[in-house]
């Protein structure tokens, strides 16, 4: 069975970084405790500047994407499950809604919510886990630990972190070539921010 998981798309307001980080940060768990390979998609345009190729990062959407992009990509990458997702934050409240599609069945898509407050962070992200663990029919066996887990007690500083692995992600994935732009002082704050609320996590100083 072959199943991409793209990154969610975020919604008006919401922090796009996380809203690609926490697909990408699950998938990489889940291909760790099951072994299963799942093919995952990233966004990064070309665009020429003064003759001059860099990348950008792009949202495509502030909603679920577009249900004709989503088939082409599945005949394109000959996957038969694709999911998707959108954050939504609010002062109301946040929460992830996550979409799967499956090859031949586009207009019988699955829709689920997953709450996403800062205190339910973890708590959503280890629901995103097991999501995706069965739609590939596997289960997974997650640590009751959330320092075992994501590296870190405070889900403050693993936001944090994801905010800034995001953009460290971005400048080598396109070798330097980042639009012009893009300001790297908020990266190194939100990393800053992670080390002091965990001053015994490596992953941020790393």
């Amino acid at each position: 069975m072959r199943i991409a998981v793209l990154p969610f798309n975020a919604g008006p307001g919401a922090r796009a970084a996380l809203a690609r980080q926490i697909p990408n940060y699950a998938v990489e768990m889940v291909k760790n405790a099951t072994g299963q390979e799942i093919g995952q998609v990233n966004y990064l345009a070309q665009l020429e500047d003064n003759g001059v190729t860099r990348y950008a990062l792009v949202n495509p959407s502030e909603e679920l994407n577009d249900i004709e992009m989503l088939k082409q990509l599945m005949q394109q990458s000959e996957t038969e499950i694709m999911v998707d997702g959108l954050l939504q934050e609010s002062e109301i409240g946040s929460e992830i809604t996550v979409r799967t599609i499956r090859q031949g069945s586009e207009g019988l898509a699955e829709l689920e919510s997953i709450p996403l407050t800062d205190e339910s962070l973890f708590d959503g992200i280890r629901n995103l886990m097991e999501m995706i663990a069965s739609r590939i029919g596997s289960s997974i066996d997650l640590p009751s630990s959330n320092e075992d887990l994501f590296g870190t007690d405070s889900p403050e500083a693993f936001s944090q972190f994801l905010t800034g692995f995001d953009a460290t992600n971005y400048i080598e994935r396109a070798q330097g070539m980042v639009v012009r732009d893009f300001d790297p002082l908020p990266v190194f704050d939100a990393l800053l921010r992670s080390m002091e609320l965990d001053k015994d996590w490596e992953a941020p100083f790393l």
